[in-house]
């Protein structure tokens, strides 16, 4: 079983196993400190860090050994599934008298690792590029996504805890990291100003290779927030064009059955996706508009649908369509029960059908306030309408 270790740095003193989470602008040689060009103030804390939908966020990951020997490294969610994670090895460069991380190995989650990851004379440290995706049409939530280091030294689990926030916009696609990026031995964030020259100067970026590095994956990163500003802008002026309310409710659940989620709840606006109105579709949907075999909301579809508008084989609303049963205000179906019903049995305060029971009613076997056709009576009693029908 694991015993799971968890604290600000994942790890106690006495341990022989450290786990680290750093920002993308912070690099890490192979003896844990962190590159001579990035140095500056005390590198912050990754905690809670936030991602729009349909974009990447990433960041460097560090285990720490005191003595090279076997590892694992595993990137856990809760929710499963929330975000998209791809895990990358970072290849050490010497510059002079220092080593900096640059070049991306594309690594299987999880990673077991072991001595020969240690090739530098007193190396301590092996780095790795965390990208995590959030699909478009991920629900704004906030969810789990914990690195976990074990390592066979100690024989026992470190959890690096850290919750990721899925935000409200969703961004534009952003093209391939194909522009030229600074030297390696240039600041990490020297890999943004070919985007920031571009949105604020209009200096276009000179044309380079689309390599596999940690330099070009900064600068998509910078493309991406500048697409969020857009996006950012976007919704303010789409929220004073149609006075939308605050985002509202979504959620979705992991598991599925065929297609279709559990449950889907989506009420409420989504400027992010151009949303004036949630829509759910699951097994259960809960929305302004909703599909599903239960179908709950302001216009809803399903097999048992229910909500102003509700369309289904069985069907409950303001008006209601139904293909064997439909109650509501106004129903339609081949039983239906409303003020006013239509349907091959019908009942209502006025109603229309081949059996039809109300104040005013038409049908071939009608009963109203006026006349009570016999075979009417008889069908109804056998429905246990009798007592309603009887009395008109």
């Amino acid at each position: 079983m694991k015993i799971a270790i968890v604290a600000v740095f994942a790890c106690l003193p006495c341990i022989g196993q450290k786990l680290f989470v750093y920002s993308e602008l912070t690099r890490i040689d192979p003896f844990g400190k962190v590159v001579t060009q990035d140095r500056g103030p005390e590198p912050r804390h990754i905690l809670s860090p936030g991602i729009p939908r349909n974009a990447t966020s990433s960041l460097r990951v560090v285990v720490w050994l005191e003595k090279p020997s076997a590892f694992s490294l595993d990137i856990a969610q809760n929710p499963e599934n929330a975000v998209k994670p791809t895990l990358y090895k970072e290849v050490f460069e010497k510059h002079g008298d220092n080593w900096v991380p640059d070049k991306l190995q594309p690594v299987t989650i999880p990673y077991n690792g072991g001595p020969s990851d240690f090739p530098i004379p007193g190396q301590t440290s092996v780095t790795f590029w965390l990208d995590m995706t959030v699909s478009r049409t991920a629900p704004v939530d906030r969810v789990k996504v914990e690195p976990q280091l074990w390592a066979a030294a100690v024989n026992d689990w470190v959890i690096y805890p850290m919750e990721v926030r899925i935000m409200e916009p969703v961004i534009e696609d952003v093209g391939a990291a194909s522009a030229m990026v600074p030297p390696v031995t240039e600041p990490a964030d020297a890999a943004v100003r070919g985007p920031l020259k571009q949105a604020l100067c209009g200096e276009k970026e000179p044309a380079g290779p689309g390599l596999l590095t940690a330099r070009h994956l900064v600068r998509r990163k910078a493309a991406q927030h500048l697409s969020l500003a857009s996006s950012r802008a976007e919704i303010t002026a789409l929220r004073e064009r149609t006075m939308l309310p605050p985002i509202g409710i979504r959620r979705r659940a992991t598991m599925t059955i065929g297609s279709l989620p559990l449950y889907e709840i989506s009420i409420g606006s989504d400027p992010g996706r151009r949303q004036l109105r949630g829509r759910a579709r699951g097994v259960i949907a809960i929305g302004d508009i909703a599909f599903g075999v239960l179908a709950i909301g302001g216009y809803a579809r399903g097999i048992i649908a229910i909500g102003g508008l509700a369309t289904g084989i069985f069907s409950f609303g303001g008006l209601s369509v139904g293909f064997l049963g439909a109650f509501g205000g106004l129903a339609i179906g081949s039983l239906a029960i409303g003020g006013v019903s239509a349907g091959g049995v019908a009942v209502g305060g006025t109603a229309a059908g081949y059996y039809a029971c109300g104040a005013a009613s038409a049908g071939l076997y009608a009963i109203s306030t006026t006349y009570s056709a016999p075979e009417a009576v008889t069908l109804f009693r056998q429905f246990g309408l009798g007592g309603l029908c009887d009395a008109r």
